[in-house]
């Protein structure tokens, strides 16, 4: 998926639209990374992550894996933050991973400190 095609999947999903303009200088500095075949868009600055689903998301542990991994390794941790009242957020995050550490009167913040899901190992 292209860059601009991810960005086109974060733009589609914000209330109200913004203006390219207006879309570029909130994302800046921001990597937009694809979650599977077109399923969602992780947006990664610095330790903070966010996610936005497309129609076709399924949650996959082993992609989840992979977007958290090298934040993990670079920063020892992975936050988001979700504005109060958005349950969907909150759902995708509980589903994630994440663990709620505080909140104050916009936010609640959660944090991720380890892979979270372990590896499923063979059995020999």
């Amino acid at each position: 998926m292209s860059s601009d095609k991810l960005k086109e999947v974060v733009a589609d999903s914000l209330t109200p639209r913004l203006s390219d303009a207006e879309f570029e200088a909130a994302f800046e500095g921001w990597a937009f990374i694809p979650y599977g075949d077109l399923m969602g868009v992780a947006m990664v600055k610095g330790t903070e992550f966010h996610f936005t689903p497309t129609s076709e998301f399924r949650f996959d542990r082993a992609l989840m894996r992979k977007q958290f991994a090298p934040i993990l390794s670079q920063y020892g941790m992975v936050t988001t933050r979700v504005q109060h009242g958005d349950t969907k957020s909150r759902r995708i995050n509980k589903l994630f991973g994440f663990k709620t550490t505080w909140a104050d009167e916009r936010f609640e913040y959660s944090i991720i400190t380890a892979l979270p899901f372990k590896e499923k190992l063979c059995q020999q």
